[in-house]
């Protein structure tokens, strides 16, 4: 017995020697792998680039009503019901799971106070840096970050932009420690739970106190979200560098470049209008290994140094005027300020803040209380109409630009989609009713599955259900009342 203990015990640790030599040797053959590639790639750079033409971002044709129709309340809405589609043009793939589950609203609660504080952003290093690697403290929408690089990381990009440059500046960064910062910048991401489109930003700010260079930043995010795992490009011509990225939704408004089939959209990240280029140079195959593509849904929010505001939101009830006040995170506000324009299911379905949903739902749930469905549809379709100005995002920002929910109760105005997006959200949350957004052609409204309830008005049949069309920017207009110029007229369905 105790000989053939021996004899498992030795096979056990041949086998954990076989085992780490194993181990040791993968390593070996992934670093091989790396080197050969980033060699090869190189090599590409120096070699392989050719002229594409900029084209004009895709135009969403959402400007939303100039003018807004006096309902005529006097006269019973008609019973009509249109049969409808999902909106062909908004394409949305399917987004890949988060790792880690998204954050659910709390239980509307009036006694519950709003934390200040959901989780606290990992702003410290775990361990003092080697000696070949430096600190630099950084602040990314009112959060600190701290992010550790190698003292030869140095590149000084001036003149005019070349392929030989850009090459020059990969094979730099190549040759530095540059796992360490990258490792950094992936725990930051994870701290501050950023989507794609935020951890970019992280990158670019990374970049600019590292290199103060906007078009060495550009080369520094590019390079980092190629390690990453991205689909990304640069492109640049004279003067600039651009940022070449797919995207699993549809950006509007942003400049792009067609290859494979494919639009390959030029990201701003420094917040400054595009150049008016009508072509640069790029490339077109990608780095080994980079599968992962760009989505701009907002399934969680950025965890960040908050900045609570507070705010009104004016009602009327019982012929007497009244307000909500409400809270919101204005860092969340300055994160999505410069957000790209996307697909509008990816507004439609993002996720709110739970200070938002403690400081207004709760309120709302109370001046509900005791009200049927229907009641209460038609409280919050009149609260959405008028606690805001209507304007169009042309007339408020130069620009279209849809809100998110805490954007919605920092500014003044909104348009159509504004107040569609977030009527559905206080539809969803307080009356847990099925929502979907109608999208007519130049206009945005929903409409709310009330199951057995039958009141007159327009109908909206999709997936065998029927919705009954409910307006936020048909301003004194009741649920079921449909806007002149919509009448019969078959809207796109947005689902979210």
């Amino acid at each position: 017995m105790i000989v053939l203990l021996f004899i498992i015990t030795a096979n056990v640790l041949f086998a954990q020697d076989d085992y780490e030599k194993w181990i040791k040797k993968e390593q070996e053959s992934f670093q091989k792998f790396k080197d050969e590639n980033d060699q090869q790639f190189l090599k590409f750079l120096e070699k392989n680039w050719q002229p594409a033409a900029i084209k004009e971002g895709i135009s969403a044709s959402k400007p939303g009503p100039k003018t807004i129709p006096v309902p005529d309340n006097t006269k019973p809405a008609a019973t009509v019901i249109i049969k409808a589609e999902p909106k062909k043009d908004i394409p949305v793939k399917e987004v890949p799971p988060l790792k880690e589950p998204v954050n659910e609203l709390p239980p509307v609660n009036p006694e519950k106070k709003p934390a200040d504080d959901i989780t606290k952003p990992d702003a410290k290093p775990a361990s003092t840096p080697p000696a070949n690697l430096l600190e630099k403290n950084i602040l990314f929408f009112n959060t600190p970050v701290t992010v550790q690089y190698d003292k030869k990381l140095e590149f000084n990009l001036s003149g005019e932009l070349s392929s030989e440059k850009i090459a020059l500046f990969w094979k730099t960064v190549c040759e530095s420690e540059y796992p360490v910062l990258l490792s950094r910048l992936n725990i930051t991401r994870d701290s501050l739970r950023i989507n794609d489109w935020g951890f970019a930003k992280l990158c670019f700010a990374a970049g600019l106190s590292l290199f103060s260079n906007p078009n060495t930043a550009y080369l520094f995010t590019w390079f980092i979200l190629t390690k990453d795992g991205y689909r990304i490009k640069v492109g640049f011509d004279k003067n600039r560098v651009f940022l070449l990225v797919p995207a699993q939704q549809a950006l509007y408004g942003t400049l792009y470049i067609a290859q494979k089939g494919e639009k390959y959209y030029c990201l701003n990240l420094d917040n400054e209008p595009q150049l008016a280029a009508s072509a640069l140079s790029t490339y077109n195959d990608d780095y080994p290994g980079s599968d992962k593509t760009f989505s701009f849904a907002v399934t969680r929010l950025p965890v960040l140094n908050k900045k609570i505001e507070q705010g009104k939101l004016p009602y009327s009830q019982n012929g007497k005027d009244s307000a909500v006040t409400v809270e919101y995170d204005a860092s969340l506000v300055k994160y999505f300020e410069n957000y790209p324009y996307t697909a509008l299911p990816v507004y439609f379905g993002a996720a709110a803040s739970p200070r938002v949903a403690v400081s207004m739902l709760d309120r709302l749930k109370e001046l509900l209380a005791g009200k049927s469905d229907v009641e209460s549809l038609c409280f919050l379709l009149d609260f959405v109409q008028h606690t805001k100005e209507y304007k169009t995002d042309d007339e408020q920002f130069g620009r279209q630009k849809p809100l998110f929910y805490e954007e919605f109760l920092f500014y003044r105005y909104a348009d159509c989609k504004d107040r569609s997006i977030f009527f559905s959200y206080l539809v969803r949350n307080l009356l847990h009713l099925d929502v979907i957004g109608l999208d007519y052609p130049d206009h945005i409204a929903t409409a709310v599955n009330l199951s057995s309830t039958k009141i007159q008005g327009t109908y909206i049949t999709y997936n065998n259900k029927q919705y009954l069309l409910c307006d936020p920017t048909f301003i004194g207009a009741s649920i079921g009342m449909c806007m002149p110029n919509y009448q019969n007229v078959q809207p796109g369905i947005i689902t979210f």
